[in-house]
Formats: structure tokens, sequence, C-alpha cells
């Protein structure tokens, strides 16, 4: 193979997979909370099941359904026919006895209506290449042609609507291909099958019928300036207009089926589609005022949707080729070939001129995405432009081409990684209903409808361009909006948003279950765009970790960080974005939007990122994250006691429908399934439970799931120690445990709990006594009331309160470092905190510190230090052991883990070893050494120091 043909493969393969990059992004975005976005796409998948289920005629009685081209849609039917045939029998071969699968729902025929968008939109890029291909009989032009169509915006917009819009861009593409075959051999079937193909158009799409301009203008032309044939004219014009009307019949079966009432529904719908959203007013206007209304107005934007290089230049070539055929008609039949080719260019040069004209004249807006069927033509148009520099033998002409082809290039290209960017999150209708859904237990939403003193949130992205259905301006409205709006944050403990979404809108009051709040976990989703509506300020990013250390890698608008949390701490960073993306009058009341692009990832452990831009915000966060901040920390006026009850009695924070296992009957002992990352404060535990049998009794306690045992008493605040059987659940002490007696029936329980900060993630535990009780539902929210007095003492005589606690930790005792020692995974053992003496039967402290940094064990929570005492024979004597996931990657200390020496451990020197195991799987790690030390290479275990044993 030549090194011309290799070059024209690859070159063509990346056009066609950047096409299908392009047209795929996002395609079935918003299909699983059945957002479909286009208007006209429900009733178009409807009319494709009707298809598939033989019912080629059903009405609606209104004029929304009836008389709607659905032309399309016999095409996705003829498709699907034989691949629904082949799934079933499939599915037949591979589960014998079962019943034959049938058609799909309508809720997967979306699925594969919209995937048959993105094929045809393929086949259009592929006969975009041999359409000019033949007009041109250049590689190079084809491939110009293929990637200006690959990148336009618009043709890939249209991919991502299950609707007819795709078909006439396919059918006009067609017309086009098979019209160039005629040019090369002048055949009557090349008439009729454009005819036909322009019939198919119109069938898709009303619009789809003006493709008929460039076969009649193509005749016409011929007509004049080639045969002077009447006979031959009205040969094939008669052929073209047969082919047209079959084109018609053949994809609206009903024009056979019931004629009279079809032909009427169509001009009903024509006419109502034609002056749909038009103002009466506007109509009663004359003739030439609505058309300069409308060319002055919707101009503008069909160009940027079109693109303003590739226009201009498609209007220089038309006005070129039309001054070249004035001046050189009389030679036009001498050319041969030459002649229809240059008259078929200019009737495609001249198609895409007229549409804009006829369009944007007849209506006061214009929807631009309408025109895509267009892009085509005119793309053909501005390469066979810059063809004319290339070859005027002008001395710079080549490079004029190459600069003008780059520019387009790089405008369809801004604009179409906008558009991707769009696609491939999801809509703002999405992300509206989430927010509303879950901050508040009736909520209200509208579009952009109401007042803005009615919203508490509004959600705005893009303007109405390119995809006008996409990204619509929605506001979550409420009756008690202007309270809201007047707190800047709620003074209680915040929560994490329970759904990922790529969008965090920066406005409105921050609510408990927080939208600007979310986690970040390896494998996660870490990306977010965070939307402003004023220029990006200095924001404060809070970081929390929980029973594990973390190491967080963030980049927020170019402002990159790394931070290095120990298990339940919280870092308070401020970070100044230095790039956004930014859009004109996208915003409430035409305001710019600028999102800035927030990056993170976390290598181990997890971690809880929120954005904060008011002090109000970073208060909170300090305060029930155990972290006191000063004594004025801000409390909006409106929040009195009483009402703040009120008002978050309305406000959603943790409750039963949020857990699969909310619904449960516990037996004797049921533990919730979820852990909850809880911050400090104080809380409120409703439990709703139904007692099969006289009598009963529920015990409520939190619970660590982590194996954390906090010791907390008034007189010793700052023990934090560890239990030595830590693979259990072990109950908080600060938080005790209440019981309940029950009787027959259905009863709610309510149990009260203050907690601090750590540990962060906590359970809650339910034990049942007595007969069977089954839990129908609880909720878990802050104690306001509770939390506003206390404030309120704060801030009045400086009374702390007791939950406002972060760290607790004690430190080492006897630390020593340990050098040389690691194993697999980077995992290397940096410190040892263990007594050179104790007694038999006495209570000891002990620790081992980590350098995780590097670690990459994935079951890194799974590894644990087993720590044996050695009699003088190596014999093992006492065991103890160290969960790994204790350790920090910092220097601070380590925490302390609490156990008893056995009762019969005799007085003597004993050598300690230790050595990592899997608690899981029971296998060990191998020790790797550096330096000289006793080492067991078969127990895969070090000697580490001499431990002395007294007597009691």
């Amino acid at each position: 193979m030549k090194v011309r043909q290799v070059q024209f493969f690859v070159l063509a393969a990346v056009i066609v997979a950047l096409g299908f990059y392009l047209r795929s992004a996002g395609e079935f975005r918003g299909l699983e909370s059945g957002h479909v976005f286009h208007p006209d796409a429900a009733k178009q998948v409807l009319a494709l099941s009707n298809y598939l289920n033989d019912r080629y005629v059903f009405y609606a009685d209104s004029w929304f359904y009836d008389g709607y081209p659905y032309g399309l849609n016999h095409v996705d039917e003829w498709i699907l026919r034989p691949v629904f045939a082949l799934r079933s029998a499939i599915h037949r071969h591979l589960n014998t006895g079962t019943p034959a699968l049938g058609t799909p729902d309508r809720s997967e025929l979306f699925y594969w209506a919209r995937a048959l968008r993105v094929l045809y939109g393929m086949l259009v890029l592929v006969l975009a290449f041999f359409i000019s291909r033949r007009l041109f009989d250049r590689q190079g032009a084809a491939l110009a042609t293929a990637l200006l169509f690959a990148l336009s915006p618009l043709a890939c917009t249209v991919t991502h609507f299950a609707t007819g819009d795709i078909g006439v861009d396919l059918f006009i593409a067609g017309m086009l291909l098979t019209m160039c075959f005629y040019v090369r051999r002048p055949r009557a079937v090349w008439i009729f099958v454009s005819g036909l193909l322009c019939g198919l158009a119109f069938a898709a799409k009303y619009q789809g019928a003006l493709g008929f301009f460039v076969i009649a203008a193509f005749l016409l032309l011929e007509w004049r300036l080639l045969t002077r044939n009447a006979f031959l004219l009205f040969k094939r014009s008669a052929l073209a207009g047969a082919g047209l009307l079959a084109g018609v019949l053949m994809a609206t079966p009903a024009y056979f089926i019931n004629p009279k009432r079809t032909w009427h529904d169509t001009r009903i719908n024509f006419s109502l589609i034609k002056n749909y959203g038009v103002d009466g007013e506007f109509l009663s206007k004359p003739f030439f005022e609505k058309a300069w209304f409308g060319l002055s107005h919707n101009t503008p934007r069909v160009l940027d949707s079109l693109g303003w290089i590739v226009l201009i230049l498609c209007a220089a070539a038309f006005l070129r080729l039309t001054v070249a055929l004035v001046r050189k008609r009389r030679m036009l039949s001498e050319d041969g070939e030459q002649g229809p080719r240059l008259i078929l260019t200019w009737c495609v040069l001249a198609f895409p001129l007229l549409v804009i004209l006829m369009s944007v004249s007849l209506k006061p807006a214009v929807q631009p995405f309408h025109f895509s069927y267009i892009q085509l033509p005119v793309c053909v148009g501005a390469v066979y432009a810059l063809r004319g520099f290339v070859f005027n033998g002008k001395r710079f002409g080549s490079l004029a081409a190459f600069v003008l082809f780059l520019f387009a290039v790089m405008e369809f290209g801004s604009a179409a990684v906008k558009e991707q960017f769009f696609w491939s999150r999801e809509d703002t209708q999405e992300v509206a209903y989430s927010f509303a859904h879950h901050v508040f237990h009736q909520p209200t939403t509208a579009t952009d409808r109401g007042s803005t003193s009615t919203a508490v949130k509004y959600f705005y992205l893009e303007e109405n361009d390119l995809a006008v259905f996409r990204n619509q301006p929605y506001r979550v409205l409420r009756h008690d909006a202007d309270f809201w709006n007047s707190v800047a944050v709620t003074p209680v403990p915040s929560i994490p948003f329970p759904e990922e979404h790529d969008w965090i809108f920066m406005n409105g009051p921050v609510f408990p279950r927080n939208d600007r709040m979310f986690k970040l976990s390896q494998g996660s989703r870490n990306g977010k765009q965070l939307v402003f509506y004023e220029h990006p300020p200095e924001l404060t990013i809070g970081l929390r970790s929980s029973a594990r250390p973390v190491e967080v890698h963030a980049n927020i608008g170019g402002a990159k960080f790394t931070e290095q949390l120990d298990p339940n701490e919280q870092k308070v960073l401020t970070v100044t974005p230095r790039r956004w993306k930014r859009f004109r009058a996208a915003g409430p009341d035409g305001k710019e939007v600028f999102i800035v692009p927030l990056t993170a990832d976390v290598k181990i452990g997890e971690c809880w990122v929120t954005v904060m831009q008011t002090d109000e915000e970073v208060a909170a966060f300090r305060l029930y994250g155990g972290d006191c901040p000063e004594r004025s920390f801000p409390l909006a006026e409106a929040w009195t006691e009483t009402e703040a009850a009120t008002r978050m009695d309305e406000i959603a924070f943790l409750h039963s429908s949020d857990t699969d296992n909310a619904l449960v009957s516990t037996g004797r002992v049921s533990l919730l399934q979820h852990d909850i990352e809880l911050p400090a404060g104080e809380y409120i535990f409703d439990c709703t439970v139904a007692v099969d049998g006289e009598r009963g009794s529920l015990t409520f306690e939190l619970v660590d799931p982590h194996g954390i045992v906090t010791k907390w008493t008034p007189s010793n605040l700052d023990a934090y120690l560890y239990g030595a059987a830590w693979k259990k659940n072990w109950k908080i002490d600060w938080a005790k445990p209440e019981s309940f007696d029950l009787t027959a029936g259905v009863q709610t329980m309510r149990y009260r709990f203050a907690k601090p900060f750590a540990p962060y993630a906590v359970n809650i535990k339910i034990a049942a006594g007595g007969d069977n009780c089954r839990i129908l539902g609880w909720n878990l929210r802050p104690d306001s009331e509770l939390l506003l007095k206390q404030i309120s003492a704060y801030r009045t005589d400086g009374t702390v309160p007791s939950w406002c606690v972060r760290s607790l930790s004690a430190g080492w005792e006897n630390e020593r470092v340990v050098n040389g020692v690691s194993f697999p995974g980077a995992l290397k053992l940096t410190g040892c905190s263990f007594p050179e003496q104790i007694k038999s039967g006495a209570p000891l402290r002990y620790s081992f510190s980590f350098d995780i940094a590097d670690c990459d064990i994935r079951n890194y929570e799974e590894q644990v230090v087993f720590v044996h005492l050695l009699d003088k024979d190596g014999k093992k004597v006492a065991t103890f052991d160290y969960p790994i996931q204790f350790t920090r990657i910092g220097s601070s200390p380590t925490p302390l883990i609490e156990a008893i020496a056995p009762a019969d451990l005799q007085p003597g020197t004993y050598d300690l070893e230790v050595g990592v195991y899997n608690v899981r799987t029971r296998i060990r790690l191998p020790v790797i050494l550096s330096e000289d030390a006793p080492f067991n290479a078969q127990q895969h275990a070090v000697q580490l120091q001499k431990v002395i044993v007294t007597s009691p």
C-alpha cells in the first residue's frame, strides 16, 4: 500500500472517530430519569412503538400528534424489526423454553431511537465525503469537507433527539449524492431516486421539501444552458415529481389507509407549526415589516450556529460561481461532464442561502437546530471556495486557503468542545429535581416562571442556542423563599448531598443536605463544575476524613493543592481560581455564567469536600467539625428557637427512604446497613416500629463501624482509646444506649444523643427483645432547638457545647523510630510505641506508625499488625493486634490501643515480634528489610525490641 493511501485511511479513520465521539457524547443523557428534552421525541417514539406493533394509523385528536410527520420512524421500524427478530432468536436459543422477546416498551425504545440517530449522523458524515469527492474529484477536498462536517456542532446536536430532524439531514444528503451520480451518468433512475429521497425528507420533517429546490433548479438550468429540450425537461421533472410523491407515500402509509383524514391533518398541522408560538400581533403586521424583523433578529443566531467563516466562504463561492456561469454559459455545453457538475455545484451552494432567506424572514424567532440539514451544503460551499484559492494561480493562494480552513476548523472546534462539554453532563432539569427532592420534604419545582422572590435556588447554565431544549433554566420555588434567602446557612450540621452531580450551583442558602459537599473516594466521579453568576471569588475548601488517613490532590480552576489528613480530621483551605469557562447572558436576568472546573482524587481513604464562599459557611463547617470558632459565630436574626423547629420540620436530613433497608424485619438484632457521616452536634432519631405480639423492647445505641471506642467523661476529655477486640462494632461511651418497652401495635420511639466530630462515620444499632418487631421507618435529624440554645449560650457567655470536640487523641508512650522495615505495596513501618516493661494481667497501651503516602494496597483497611511476645525458646506466649487503618499520614501521634497482658504471663524478658497480615484472608505480607535486624523469614516477622514482664 502506498504512503498516500495509508495517510488517507489514517485521516479518514480519525475524522470518523472524531465525528462519532461528538455525536455520541451524552447520547442517553437523562433517559434513566425520564427526561427526553425535545417535546416532539415522545410522540415520535410513540409512533415507532405503534409501527413496530403494526398500528400504522393512530389518532390522538390533537393537532400536536395528528398530521405530524413520522416518516423517519418507519425507517427506524425497518431497521429494528430484523434486529429485534434476531435478538428474540438468540434469546430463545440461550433460554430454551422461555417466552420469546416481544417489542420493547417505549422507555426502552428511546434508547434504540437515539442510537439510530447516531447511526444516521455517521451516515451523513460518510455521504459528505462522497458528495465532495464526486463534485471536486479530489480526496483532499473530500476529507476537508468531512472534517468540517464532523466538527459541526449543529450536525452533532440533532443526533441527540429522538426526532425526525436527523432524517432531513440524511435524506437531503442522499439526494445530493444521487444528483452527483446523475451528473456522471444522466440516467432517469437517479432523478427518480433523488425525488424519492426528497419525499422521505418531507415525511421526516416538513422543511425537507425544500430540498427539491436542488433538483428543480438543476433541471431548469440544465434545460436552459445545456439541452434546450423542453420534452426532456418535462420528462425528468415528471420523474422527480413522481419520486417525491412516492417517497412521501412510502414513508406515510396513512395516506393509503385513510387519505382524506391524513391530508386534512397534514394541512392543519403544517399551518399550525408554521405559526407556532408566534404572537397574533406579529402576524397582523405588514409582510415586509415581518420579513425585516425576522431577518434582523434571526440571521445572527442562524449564522452563529452554521458557522460564520464557512457560511461567508459558501456565499463567496456562490457569487464567484454565479459570475463564472454567466460568463461561460456558452461554453458549458462543450465541457462534457464539467458543465452539469458546475450547475449542480451552483444549486448546492444556492440551496442553504435560499433556505436561510426564506426561513428567517417568516418568524420572529427560529430554532437554529432546524437548519442542520443545510450544514452539509454550507461545508461543501466553503471547501469549494478554498479550492478557488488553491487553484487560482496566485502566489499566496494555498497559504490563504490553509489559514481560512484553519480558522473554520477552530471556529467549529471551539463550538464543538462547548457542545460536548454540555452534552456529556447531566441536564439542569435533573439537578433541579434532585435538589428539590432531597432538600425539602414537600418541594415545589418549576421552570423559568414566577418571580425571583419565590425562588430559593436557580439552575442556569447556557443560552438557548443550538440545543434549545437542553439545560433550560429551572428554579426551585418556595412559599417561604424570603425566609430561606435571608439565611446564609442553616445553623445545624451538614451532611453530603445524597446524589453525585457534575454541577455545583453556588447560589441560594446552604441546607443541611449540602449540595456543595461531596465525597471523594477511589473510583468515584471526582470531576465537578462550580457554577457562579459573578466573577469567581476566592473560595474556602473544607476537607474531612473518616476512619482512615487521606491524601487529596485537587485542582480548582488552575489552583492546585495536595493535602494530607489524619483519621477523623478536618482542614480549611483558601484557593483562588485562575481559569474558568465564561458564557454571556446565560444566567438569571441576563447575567454572565462562570463555570470553574474542580478535579480531585484521593490515593487512600475517603474524603468529604465542601466548597464555601461566605464567612457563615466556614464558621458552621468549623463549629460542627469540632473546631470551635470565635464566639462571634454568625447566626441569622431570622432564626429563633421556636421558628427553627417549624422550619426544620420541612427540611430533609436522613430518613428511611434513603436506604434499601428501610423496611426490615428486625427479628432480635438489626443494624442499619449504611454508615452515616455525621458531624458533631445534637441529634434526634425517631423510629416507627410495629410489634407483632403483645410485648417487646428495643435498644438504640450509636456505634462506630470502624472500631473506635472513645472514653469521654467530663474529667477526661482527651482520652482517645481503642479496644483490643477492634474487629467488633464497639459502642461509643459518650452516646449511651437507650431502651424502650413496647406494646402491641405501631409506635414511635425517640432516641436523643450528642456526638463529637470523631468518629465521623457512625451507625445506629438496634437490638430487639421480646416479640418480633418490624421497623416501618426512621428519621434522623439535628435537634435544631437545642443546638440554637447552645449556640446562643456560647455567643453570650462562652459556654462551649459538650459536643464541640474534634481531636481527642492521646500521645505516644515510649516512642521509638523504626527504620528499614517495609512490606509489599510501599507499606513502611516507621514507629513503634510498646512499653518496655509490663505487668502480668495489667493494662497496657501500644501503637504502630506506618508511612502510607505511597501505599498502593487496594485492601488497605484489611491489613493488621500482629504483635507476638516470644520467650527465649522462640515460643509465642502472648498475641496482640493493631489495625493499620488507625495509622496517620503526618507526624502526629497514632491512636493507642488498650489491651490486657495475659494473667499467666511469667516474669522475664521477651522478644517483641511484629508482622502484617490480612484479616480476611489470614495471609501474611513478606517483610522487606533494608538494614540488619532479627528476621523470621518463615513467619514473615521482624523482632523490634525486648519487653520485660514483671509480677502484678
